[in-house]
């Protein structure tokens, strides 16, 4: 049965704290009819839906809402516009201006201070201190702890009865309540206030550096342009982004965001590219070039004409594909969601053990080891478990997409950890994809001049590149582009090259087999071996001369290629369809050993496949290509990586982009790729080893329950400010 055509959704959620949570409610929103796909990331609080077209968005919107208020009742899901919101903006909800500009003035840790929750610390902390003091005189101060404990977690204990009523057990609110009214059930009446003390002030700080990892990482991605300003007959007006249509004129003032992907047709300036490339540098730019959605405009002004809807821009590329990247979860992300399925259940079962066993066979007094199963039931709460992982993966992808560097998935950030062999494509690719003209043989010395006019003349109707190419070496040469009306007949032969009746001479330029079938052929001498494309030219019928076009290596492949190699991918191999002579060169050139020339794509898989073979279970092969010939070897090979400006179809196919086609962030990618991997096996380690130590000196008599609360709270606190190193500015620098 075919499949149903799906829509796609993006919500926002507000005031999601617990990742536990979270991930329920990705699985009950799961179980909804209609709903073909939910991927809820906690990092961004941002769920993206794939829906049945037919079915009722408010409908399904409550149902949502309720999956949510029920498991988190701070919780709300943002409803407005349902089409894909701006990355890192919240949809359906506009502050006020003067709120705004009250925000603005305060720091951010200022704006999510809890403070309604620190004012009632402060009253329950009256209590306590007073309680404390009763009992130091030796008097029973139960009604003053219980007091300190219902101001202090009534929160929590509401929250646990609500869930014990919609039969959602071994949530973290249940498992405190019991803990610390099990140690009120003992007699610890300082510890079990003590604990939801120093759990809520864990809560509190856990939320708000998860808050600040949301900021970081939405501001990374919050580059989509807002407004579009379009020049029509009755002058400037502003509109929104999506109603601009190719060949539209446009209006960029200085310091505003460009719309769409467009070209300039009036003006100059310089373009901040740091949201789309992660260049620190502006470039300048000038009438004819193109310009990227997104970027900044410096300090000129600019008339430009639209390229492509604001749907096909480069921004929205880089927003789909970071939006889509939390579906591919790495394995790491996939074992600590199941483990962390099974993990509660598990500990709170050795909890019931440990509270029954122990005393029955040594003739224990009970309390002592409730206590200790008491520790357990705290243990046992999964949120940094769940909380580790999946933020350390996306505050990686998050900083390489502020470099520029588009990773489709956590799965890919860990294969590109491990890559050890890569295969390179060469136009465009390792060299410029631009042919420069190198040099002209002339048959009558002093005439170079002459043949290149003639050559622009011959070629001033085709559109290949190296037609092009020959045409800007002409312009450049002389200022001005050449004269058509000079031109009598024109024919253009395919495979060959072209013939054209130039101020009334017959002028042939092409390939040597075009000169052959017109039985001109080379004069003793004029044979040429080195590497290039060459062009041969005849004038009524008589062998006037040759041009050699050279595409130029990246002048930054070698130092890329020798970066790579220095973290430990040696094995390289330059694949192209390419003359051999064109390929040796240029595997020379950037330092690449092996190569393989005049290859068809299928034989660039089969070349793949066979350095595939080579290498283990663990090293993992990359190619590096921008074209619609690369777009099979991207999808065969175990990682895919694709330049900026190439075909669609190596877009697609492709699981890693590089928007700038900077060679130098190949390696760039990979650092960061190792550093997210060690930061998640740090927060792994973190996560299972402390909640391991706290469970073995529980079992042996020597934990506290406090000791536990650091084990769950403290812990993924620790997880989220070890995710942050990622994003930190200092190390973004370092990276590219």
């Amino acid at each position: 049965m075919t499949r149903t055509m799906t829509r796609q959704r993006f919500y926002n959620i507000e005031n999601l704290g617990c990742p536990n949570c979270a991930a329920k409610m990705e699985k009950q929103i799961k179980g909804l009819n209609g709903v073909q796909q939910a991927d809820l990331d906690f990092a961004t609080a941002r769920l993206r839906l794939e829906i049945d077209p037919e079915v009722s968005e408010p409908e399904l919107t409550e149902q949502i809402q309720t999956i949510i208020h029920s498991l988190e009742q701070d919780a709300c899901l943002v409803t407005g516009k349902l089409e894909d919101p701006p990355a890192g903006r919240t949809a359906g909800r506009t502050a006020p201006a003067a709120a705004v500009g009250a925000a603005r003035q305060r720091p951010a840790w200022l704006q999510n201070m809890p403070w309604r929750r620190i004012g009632r610390f402060a009253l329950g902390l009256l209590p306590l201190a007073a309680a404390l003091i009763v009992s130091h005189r030796g008097q029973s101060g139960l009604i003053l702890y219980l007091a300190a404990y219902l101001i202090l977690g009534y929160d929590v204990l509401w929250k646990a009865v609500s869930h014990i009523n919609k039969k959602q057990f071994f949530d973290e609110n249940f498992l405190m309540s019991l803990a610390t009214l099990g140690a009120f059930a003992v007699g610890q009446y300082p510890e079990g206030v003590a604990v939801m003390l120093f759990y809520q002030i864990g809560e509190i700080f856990q939320n708000m550096a998860v808050n600040h990892s949301r900021r970081s990482i939405q501001s990374l991605m919050a580059i989509k342009p807002d407004l579009a300003i379009l020049l029509s007959d009755e002058g400037p007006e502003p509109v929104d982004p999506s109603q601009v249509k190719p060949g539209d004129r446009l209006l960029i003032r200085p310091g505003d965001r460009v719309p769409v992907d467009c070209r300039i047709l009036d003006g100059q300036s310089s373009l901040d590219t740091a949201a789309l490339t992660g260049e620190s540098m502006p470039r300048p730019v000038e009438t004819g070039d193109d310009l990227l959605a997104g970027c900044v405009n410096g300090s000129g002004l600019l008339t430009v004409e639209a390229l492509r809807p604001a749907a096909e821009s480069a921004v929205s590329r880089v927003l789909e594909l970071v939006e889509k990247a939390a579906a591919r979860k790495a394995p790491a992300e996939q074992f600590i969601t199941r483990f962390s399925a099974v993990y509660t259940p598990i500990m709170v079962g050795l909890a019931v053990l440990l509270a029954v066993i122990p005393p029955l066979v040594l003739r224990q007094p009970f309390s002592s080891w409730i206590y200790q199963a008491l520790i357990l039931l705290v243990i046992s709460c999964p949120c940094a478990l769940v909380l580790s992982v999946p933020l350390g993966y996306f505050a990686g992808l998050g900083a390489a997409s502020k470099q520029g560097i588009l990773i489709k998935g956590g799965q890919y950030l860990d294969q590109l950890a491990n890559v050890r062999s890569m295969a390179w494509d060469k136009t465009g690719t390792l060299t410029q994809g631009a042919f420069t003209v190198s040099q002209i043989e002339s048959r009558l010395p002093g005439r170079e001049k002459e043949l290149l006019e003639i050559a622009a003349l011959a070629e001033s109707f085709s559109t290949h590149p190296i037609a092009r190419s020959v045409q800007q070496a002409w312009e450049k040469n002389d200022g001005s582009a050449p004269e058509k009306n000079r031109i009598k007949d024109y024919r253009d032969q395919a495979g060959r090259g072209v013939y054209a009746v130039i101020d009334g001479r017959e002028v042939l330029l092409g390939n040597m087999r075009l000169l052959s079938e017109a039985g001109v052929s080379r004069p003793a001498g004029a044979e040429v071996n080195q590497a290039g494309t060459w062009l041969y030219m005849a004038i009524d019928g008589q062998y006037a001369g040759s041009l050699c076009l050279e595409d130029q290596l990246k002048p930054e492949a070698a130092a890329a290629l020798s970066e790579l190699k220095s973290l430990g991918v040696e094995r390289h191999l330059l694949l192209s369809g390419d003359r051999t002579a064109n390929v040796a060169g240029a595997a020379a050139a950037a330092g690449i050993d092996a190569y393989k020339a005049e290859l068809l794509p299928e034989q660039k898989v089969e070349a793949i496949e066979a350095l595939m073979e080579k290498s283990s279970a663990k090293q993992r092969v990359a190619y590096v290509g921008d074209g619609i010939n690369d777009a099979p070897v991207l999808a065969r090979v175990d990682l895919g990586i694709a330049l900026g400006g190439g075909s669609d179809a190596a877009l697609e196919r492709a699981d890693v982009v590089m928007i700038s086609a900077d060679l130098k962030k190949i390696p760039a990618a990979i650092r960061l790729a190792r550093r997210t991997n060690r930061i998640v096996r740090q927060n792994i380690v973190l996560a299972l080893g402390i909640k391991s130590v706290i469970l073995i000196l529980a079992v042996f008599g020597l934990g506290g329950i406090w000791q536990a609360v650091f084990a769950d709270v403290g812990v993924a606190l620790l997880a989220v400010l070890n995710s942050l190193r990622v994003l930190r500015p200092g190390m973004r620098n370092r990276l590219s």
